[in-house]
């Protein structure tokens, strides 16, 4: 059974050591999201109560990371983990909610909800926020039904620092092959970039490719 799982990981060009991921990423924070599955699938509604009746070390740790990277653009990607993006940002977010700043997620690996749900009606606006809970704002660019797209506008730089301004921290999620896009529009930037991964589904070719792109500072690993 060991040597056929050796040969399935060796044919999909995944990492089957957790050690080797660990040493390929070079990431200055490391943890295990064993102890945030149950938080995993909850809406971020959910994750805010309950994060308030059971802190978790994990996310506080990686909180501390990210405020001492004095970072504004927070990258979070996922590479065939458990845990999407979103969730990771969601759970990040929440364990911010007493700190006096205002935050926006961004998931550019998914499509843009129905313009019905947008709360926003300033027709001047480039993001529009489709939910708001507290200091935690879900937006989407206007004008796109698939996020990604935004990425390759000619102003997209300009956008962001406009939106940097209103906003303390802006984290900026994605997912699998999506990742990789968002690594290369941020690229040269100044962000602090969270990876979720997972042995024996992460390929080592995607890590490869994105750490050459954007350095992870933090990995999570299920």
């Amino acid at each position: 059974g060991v040597s056929l799982s050796f040969l399935i990981a060796f044919q999909q060009k995944v990492y089957f050591s957790k050690n080797r991921l660990i040493d390929d990423a070079e990431a200055h924070y490391v943890a295990n999201t064993r102890k945030l599955k149950f938080l995993r699938k909850l809406t971020l509604e959910q994750i805010k109560k309950k994060i308030i009746n059971k802190p978790q070390a994990i996310l506080r740790e990686l909180v501390l990371e990210i405020h001492k990277s004095s970072k504004t653009f927070v990258v979070v990607s996922s590479l065939r983990s458990k845990f999407k993006s979103t969730s990771l940002a969601y759970m990040a977010a929440s364990y911010m909610q007493h700190d006096d700043i205002k935050i926006a997620i961004i998931n550019f690996s998914k499509k843009n909800r129905s313009r019905k749900l947008d709360i926003d009606t300033d027709k001047s606006k480039i993001f529009i926020s489709v939910e708001n809970d507290g200091n935690i704002s879900l937006l989407e660019p206007k004008g796109y039904l698939n996020p990604l797209d935004f990425l390759s506008q000619h102003k997209f730089f300009i956008h962001m620092k406009e939106l940097s301004e209103k906003y303390d921290l802006i984290f900026l999620c994605a997912d699998d092959k999506d990742s990789l896009s968002v690594g290369r529009a941020m690229q040269f930037q100044e962000v602090f970039h969270v990876m979720s991964v997972r042995t024996k589904h992460t390929k080592i070719e995607s890590l490869t490719q994105i750490c050459k792109t954007l350095p992870i500072q933090g990995l999570l690993h299920d």
